[in-house]
Order: C-alpha cells, then structure tokens, then sequence
C-alpha cells in the first residue's frame, strides 16, 4: 500500500519531466517562456513594423491604424543559453515607429547620437544558428525613397517570409542577419 502514493507521485511528475525534455528541444507551449511576435502594416509610413504579441492588443493596433498581422516566429522572454542575444525595439527618430536591433548590432551609444529612443527589450535570439531548426531573421533598408524621413533600416523578416529577389524587386536593400530564432 505504501508504494501507491509513490507510483502516484512518479505519475504526476511525468507530464513535467516530459515538458522540460521538449522544452530542452525549444518547444512553444510556455507562454510565460516565449513571446509571439508579429509583423504589422504601419500606418505611418505604409512599410512593415515587428512588434511583440503584449506591445498593445490586436483591436489597439487596427485602432491605431495598423494593417495585416501576420505572425512572424516566437522569441524567449529568459536568456536560453549564453550565446544568446538581447533583441530591443527603438522608436526611429524622424517618424516615431520601431525598429528591431540585437544588442549586438549598434552600441546604444550610437543609437542614442542617432536620435533613436525609447529602447525596448522584445526577447532574446540567437546571435548563430544553432542547427537546421533554426531561421535568420534579416534586417534590410526599407523601400522609400532618398529623403523621406522614415528611410532606415526597418524591416526585420524571416528568411522564410520571402525571397531575397522579392525584396529587392520592390527596393529593399542592404541585407544583413540580424539573429536567429526557431523556425515556425
């Protein structure tokens, strides 16, 4: 009789030791580990914007005049492993929408003589890709023209989300990987 509740015990533990073993292989099902993030229409200046799932809600962002969700892949919200990077979101200088930078990109320093403000932690990536479960998120220079004062390097995409061809077919420029995260 004595062994009962320790079989008991042991079957309780088992959906933990299972949860911990998938998150060992990054899994998603801990919203209180990982954050969504998603791309956005900017109703600013009409290009894309990455923000994460608790920057404002759904019906706040349409309100605002933000188009388009789409969900681009998850960040951890805790730093997984050392080689890890912090990614922030800065407000651009010249027409108060986000730019997506790792902390290893730009010192803040030169961000700040920038005009850039507002830093914002969204999660951590990795500054390598680990294995083939791994994606690049790129940053290019955004497709408005010499003078517009929202030209900078503002889109922040999956290297899934589309090809290198298509973006340059539409005037983005300048490529250059930013971190990695899990593929979606």
């Amino acid at each position: 009789m004595k062994t009962a509740p320790l079989i008991y015990a042991l079957f309780l533990l088992l959906p933990a030791c299972l949860n911990a073993q998938a998150d060992d292989q990054f899994s998603f099902v801990d919203s209180e580990r990982y954050v969504y993030v998603n791309r956005w229409v900017s109703p600013v200046f009409g290009d894309f914007v990455t923000v994460t799932q608790d920057h404002a809600s759904d019906a706040q962002m349409t309100s605002w005049g933000y188009t388009k969700k789409t969900y681009q892949y998850s960040g951890w919200l805790y730093k997984p492993a050392p080689n890890a990077v912090a990614v922030y979101r800065w407000t651009m200088p010249n027409c108060k929408e986000f730019i997506v930078l790792a902390e290893h990109e730009h010192t803040d320093a030169q961000l700040s003589d920038w005009g850039y403000t507002d830093k914002t932690f969204m999660f951590y990536a990795y500054k390598t890709r680990l294995n083939d479960d791994f994606a690049a998120v790129n940053r290019w220079v955004n497709a408005l023209p010499n003078g517009n004062p929202c030209r900078d390097f503002t889109l922040s995409v999956l290297e899934s989300e589309f090809t290198d061809e298509q973006l340059t077919a539409w005037g983005y420029r300048d490529k250059k990987t930013q971190f990695y995260v899990l593929k979606p």
